[in-house]
């Protein structure tokens, strides 16, 4: 399976503003099925819901984003 159907590198992902979607770090930037917060390093997001990471967009800004699901 490929890493962006359960990606775990919480800070190695994008964000393409134009498809509202986060993505894979590296080019062609697949899009990211699944963000996986496993690990302990990660606890401060899975408690918070309210906990905004600094995400950087493909163009190269950085944005505060929530990686958890909205329903």
């Amino acid at each position: 399976m490929p890493a962006y159907c359960n990606w775990t590198l919480i800070n190695k992902l994008k964000f393409d503003e134009n498809k509202n979607t986060l993505v894979e770090y590296y080019l062609p930037n697949h899009e990211i099925g699944i963000v996986h917060l496993a690990g302990k390093n990660n606890n401060h997001i899975r408690y918070d819901k309210e906990y905004l990471s600094e995400v950087e967009t493909v163009d190269g800004k950085t944005i505060k984003k929530s990686l958890r699901f909205n329903s």
